[in-house]
């Protein structure tokens, strides 16, 4: 999947992450066509502009060896920083593994960035614990 960078806005950046193990139809690119969708209007409903998209097709929830995800925190240690937040559908597109979710999330922390799920408006906040409704 390509990275689309777009020039700041003066609000904050948002990078979007999508993942597809598979569609219930066996098509991946459908499933992340929809995660697209909802993690834009998820995006514009809480004024964050789009800075990057990254992704990952046909590849396990139980394994963070994604190329897409590299990329993603390869460009989140950037010096200027590239985006504020990391926007996925739901925190099972990072991993189905718990723990391995706070891994990224704490990396993502460690650089200033918050870790955000579209579908329940929550934030994985810099202290690594999940808590406030971002608005």
């Amino acid at each position: 999947m390509t990275v689309n960078h777009t020039e700041p806005t003066g609000r904050e950046r948002v990078a979007l992450y999508l993942r597809s193990a598979s569609a219930p139809q066996g098509d991946p690119e459908s499933s992340l066509a929809d995660q697209r969708r909802l993690l834009m209007a998820a995006a514009d409903q809480c004024g964050l502009e789009p800075a990057g998209e990254y992704g990952d097709a046909s590849i396990g929830g139980l394994t963070l060896e994604c190329p897409g995800l590299a990329r993603l925190l390869q460009d989140a240690s950037t010096n200027p920083r590239l985006f504020d937040f990391v926007l996925v559908a739901d925190f099972s597109r990072i991993s189905r593994n718990a723990v391995q979710v706070m891994e990224v999330a704490g990396q993502l922390a460690n650089l200033g960035i918050r870790l955000i799920a579209a579908d329940q408006a929550t934030a994985v906040p810099h202290t690594g614990h999940k808590s406030d409704v971002v608005q």
